[in-house]
Formats: structure tokens, C-alpha cells, sequence
């Protein structure tokens, strides 16, 4: 079995530039991040790797990836 291994924020923003990238040739728009947005989005790469008790709270990958996607969305980082 693969171990999951979280993102980095130099990673997320290099695949945010590289869809930005695609959706523009298409003429689409896709947001920017700012800044001041950065630690945001570093704290959604980082929970779903928390752990309590010396055990993971998210323990798969569907699970990892839900709480992820749910945070961007939730808090607005891009």
C-alpha cells in the first residue's frame, strides 16, 4: 500500500498556476491567489494529515481528499 504524503504550498500553487494556465488557453477564468490567501491554504493542506491521540483523523484517501476539498471550498482561498 502507498503511503499518503501531504501537498506542499509551493506544489498547490505550481498545479493552481499549471490549471490556471490550461483554463485561460481555453478563455475561461480561474481565480488567483493572493497573498494574504497563502496561509489559508496551507492550513487546508495540512488538516487533513492531523492526528489525535497519536492516530490519524483522516485515515484514507477518500477521506483526506473530502476534507481538503470541503475546506477550499468552505474558506474561500482562492
Amino acid at each position: 500500500m502507498s503511503k499518503i504524503v501531504p501537498i506542499s504550498l509551493t506544489e498547490f500553487l505550481l498545479l493552481l498556476e499549471e490549471a490556471r494556465n490550461s483554463h485561460w488557453a481555453e478563455k475561461e477564468p480561474m481565480p488567483i491567489c493572493f497573498e494574504q490567501n497563502k496561509g489559508i491554504i496551507e492550513s487546508c493542506l495540512k488538516t487533513p494529515f492531523q492526528t489525535a491521540f497519536g492516530k490519524s483523523i483522516y485515515k484514507t484517501f477518500i477521506e483526506k481528499s473530502a476534507i481538503l476539498f470541503y475546506l477550499l471550498i468552505k474558506n474561500h482561498p482562492l
